[in-house]
């Protein structure tokens, strides 16, 4: 997940749970790639295949959910996932509030991060397979590569890379990571800090190139059609940065930028900003559109076949847009939606709000079901192969509904 609605310091304040020191990484931290006791990575034979070291496909179709927001380029859609019927089919306990949003493996393991420190994986019936512990709170999303290896950030200041609940390696980053790894297909890592730096990594551990803004990155980069990288900033900047961290592009909001973009079929990519306003940016970085909430944007958008744009809003609403920028449908909640959307194969939306409840919408934007929980959800729904939902809240579990 990225961080919604809190800044570093807002969110150390509001949870108690974070401290300053925590962010800039203080105690003693894991080891960094090239220490004698970093585990061996993958051999030459596997560097670039996606199939390993990427999200586990050789093409862009994704049956499982690998990464926030499903994709490299942040769809939020799952196109075989069929509309789950709304009932819990099991809930698995973490420590602490579950803020992070989960990603779902080939195999179906589930992995998702708590404010406990730790990262959990659970097995497709909702047990317990392994834990890894960090030296603080994980708000971040995991993305998991095709050989299990799980990439996530910690307000440790650290990128970890895991596999089987035991450490490959950890890269610093100087300050804590709201942003969740986009992770592409020839496995490089792509994720935003607080000390307003975006990294390249590649999965051996190397950091091939750090981009400085003048505002930190809460949100997750996405990757466009042409492989350059896209990522807004505290800064109110959407920047568009070439394979090699280059500047390609500058977009300017008049807010700070916590939504992650998300990539339409035409390389049109859809934005919200602080400022109340989706963007629609076209290839070149015109702004085609803009389409007006009534409060700040911080949810993705996610966007369905039929190319509706679907988000949040801290108005206490779910938009969805068309293509052309026109309001389709607005569906009102209780709170704040800080939650991304999530679409299934039929078009129908699900995604949790502020008040604590999963809602589940048609494609007409008319409530099907919801499901209470017992604290916020700001954790965004992942979508399994067979429908099942994952998501997080703030009661401490993470609930499967079938």
């Amino acid at each position: 997940m990225h961080m919604k609605w809190f800044g570093c310091g807002a969110a150390s304040a509001l949870l108690l749970t974070i401290s300053l020191a925590g962010c800039a990484g203080a105690g003693s931290g894991p080891c960094s790639p090239g220490d004698p006791g970093c585990t061996a990575v993958l051999g030459t034979a596997l560097a670039g295949d996606p199939r390993f070291v990427g999200p586990g496909m050789r093409g862009t179709a994704l049956p499982h959910w690998p990464m926030f927001r499903h994709d490299a380029g942040h769809t939020g859609s799952n196109t075989i996932a069929p509309p789950a019927s709304g009932f819990v089919a099991w809930v698995a306990e973490a420590g602490d509030q579950i803020w992070s949003s989960p990603a779902v493996g080939l195999d179906g393991t589930v992995y998702v991060g708590s404010l406990d420190g730790k990262l959990y994986a659970f097995t497709r019936e909702g047990k317990t397979a392994w834990t890894f512990e960090t030296f603080a709170n994980v708000f971040s999303s995991p993305a998991v590569a095709g050989d299990g290896t799980v990439y996530f950030g910690a307000v440790d200041g650290h990128v970890y890379a895991v596999n089987q609940g035991k450490l490959k390696w950890a890269v610093p980053i100087h300050n804590c990571s709201f942003s969740s790894p986009a992770l592409s297909h020839d496995g490089t890592l792509y994720i935003g800090t607080n000390a307003k730096q975006i990294h390249a990594i590649s999965s051996q551990g190397r950091v091939l190139w750090t981009f400085a803004a003048s505002g930190g990155f809460s949100s997750t980069p996405a990757i466009l059609p042409n492989g350059d990288i896209m990522a807004g900033s505290d800064d109110s900047t959407i920047y568009v940065l070439a394979r090699d961290g280059s500047v390609r592009n500058k977009i300017r909001t008049n807010g700070s930028i916590r939504s992650s973009a998300a990539v339409g079929a035409d390389g049109t990519a859809y934005v919200g900003s602080d400022d109340g306003l989706l963007y629609a940016i076209a290839p070149n970085g015109s702004v085609r559109w803009r389409f007006p909430a009534e409060a700040p944007v911080q949810s993705s958008p996610a966007i369905a076949r039929d190319g509706t744009i679907v988000f949040g809003s801290a108005d206490k609403s779910l938009y969805g847009v068309t293509p052309s920028g026109q309001l389709k449908f607005r569906f009102r909640t209780q709170a704040a939606v800080a939650s991304s959307p999530a679409i299934a194969s039929d078009g129908s939306v699900v995604f949790g709000s502020d008040e604590g409840v999963v809602y589940a919408i048609d494609a007409a934007g008319r409530l099907r079901w919801s499901i209470p929980t017992g604290g916020v959800v700001f954790s965004s729904p992942a979508l399994g192969p067979d429908g099942t939902i994952y998501v997080g809240s703030g009661d401490k579990r993470l609930y499967a509904i079938r």
